[in-house]
Protein backbone atom coordinates (compact mmCIF):
# COMPACT_ATOMS: atom_id res chain seq x y z
CA UNK A 1 0.00 0.00 0.00
CA UNK A 2 1.25 3.40 -0.93
CA UNK A 3 1.05 6.54 1.63
CA UNK A 4 0.64 9.72 0.79
CA UNK A 5 4.03 10.94 1.70
CA UNK A 6 6.07 8.70 -0.07
CA UNK A 7 7.43 10.27 -3.54
CA UNK A 8 8.34 8.39 -6.99
CA UNK A 9 10.75 8.84 -9.81
CA UNK A 10 8.22 7.07 -11.99
CA UNK A 11 5.15 4.97 -12.12
CA UNK A 12 4.39 1.99 -13.93
CA UNK A 13 0.82 1.25 -15.06
CA UNK A 14 0.48 -2.55 -14.96
CA UNK A 15 2.50 -5.41 -13.47
CA UNK A 16 2.61 -7.53 -16.21
CA UNK A 17 6.58 -8.73 -18.12
CA UNK A 18 7.03 -5.64 -19.55
CA UNK A 19 6.00 -3.12 -16.56
CA UNK A 20 7.84 -5.29 -13.85
CA UNK A 21 10.79 -5.63 -16.61
CA UNK A 22 10.63 -1.69 -16.79
CA UNK A 23 10.33 -0.89 -12.88
CA UNK A 24 13.45 -3.72 -11.95
CA UNK A 25 15.63 -1.63 -14.81
CA UNK A 26 14.88 1.87 -13.45
CA UNK A 27 14.91 0.86 -10.29
CA UNK A 28 18.76 -0.71 -10.85
CA UNK A 29 19.94 2.65 -11.67
CA UNK A 30 18.80 4.09 -8.33
CA UNK A 31 15.04 5.44 -9.46
CA UNK A 32 12.02 5.08 -7.14
CA UNK A 33 10.06 3.50 -8.58
CA UNK A 34 6.16 2.01 -8.36
CA UNK A 35 4.02 -0.04 -10.08
CA UNK A 36 0.17 0.49 -10.09
CA UNK A 37 -1.49 -3.35 -11.36
CA UNK A 38 -5.31 -3.25 -11.48
CA UNK A 39 -5.68 -6.93 -10.66
CA UNK A 40 -4.66 -9.38 -8.26
CA UNK A 41 -2.78 -11.97 -10.15
CA UNK A 42 -5.60 -14.83 -8.70
CA UNK A 43 -6.79 -15.16 -12.35
CA UNK A 44 -5.18 -16.57 -16.04
CA UNK A 45 -3.48 -13.40 -17.51
CA UNK A 46 -3.88 -14.04 -21.02
CA UNK A 47 -1.39 -12.39 -23.47
CA UNK A 48 1.23 -11.88 -20.92
CA UNK A 49 4.28 -14.48 -22.25
CA UNK A 50 7.92 -14.11 -22.42
CA UNK A 51 10.00 -15.82 -25.60
CA UNK A 52 12.15 -18.00 -23.95
CA UNK A 53 15.09 -15.83 -26.11
CA UNK A 54 14.60 -13.15 -23.25
CA UNK A 55 16.26 -14.66 -20.86
CA UNK A 56 19.80 -12.68 -20.94
CA UNK A 57 17.26 -10.02 -20.90
CA UNK A 58 16.20 -10.80 -17.27
CA UNK A 59 19.41 -11.98 -16.14
CA UNK A 60 21.00 -8.46 -17.46
CA UNK A 61 18.41 -6.42 -15.46
CA UNK A 62 19.15 -8.76 -12.18
CA UNK A 63 16.20 -11.34 -12.15
CA UNK A 64 17.10 -14.81 -11.09
CA UNK A 65 15.85 -15.75 -14.32
CA UNK A 66 16.41 -19.30 -13.75
CA UNK A 67 14.15 -19.57 -10.61
CA UNK A 68 11.23 -17.36 -12.11
CA UNK A 69 11.15 -19.46 -15.45
CA UNK A 70 11.18 -22.43 -13.46
CA UNK A 71 8.04 -22.29 -11.04
CA UNK A 72 6.01 -24.72 -11.56
CA UNK A 73 3.05 -22.06 -11.65
CA UNK A 74 4.32 -21.00 -15.58
CA UNK A 75 3.80 -22.82 -18.26
CA UNK A 76 6.61 -23.62 -20.18
CA UNK A 77 7.14 -22.37 -23.86
CA UNK A 78 9.80 -23.34 -26.41
CA UNK A 79 8.75 -20.34 -28.51
CA UNK A 80 5.85 -18.04 -30.08
CA UNK A 81 4.02 -18.11 -33.54
CA UNK A 82 2.31 -14.85 -34.26
CA UNK A 83 -0.10 -14.50 -37.48
CA UNK A 84 -1.03 -11.18 -38.27
CA UNK A 85 -3.77 -10.58 -41.04
CA UNK A 86 -2.71 -13.96 -42.96
CA UNK A 87 -2.21 -17.60 -42.31
CA UNK A 88 1.61 -17.77 -42.35
CA UNK A 89 3.76 -17.17 -39.43
CA UNK A 90 5.93 -14.29 -38.68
Amino acid sequence: MVTPDIQFDVCILGGGPAGLSAALALASVGLQVAVIEKGDYTGTRYGEHISPSALSSLLHIGLPANDVLDCPAHLKSSGIRSFWSGEESQ
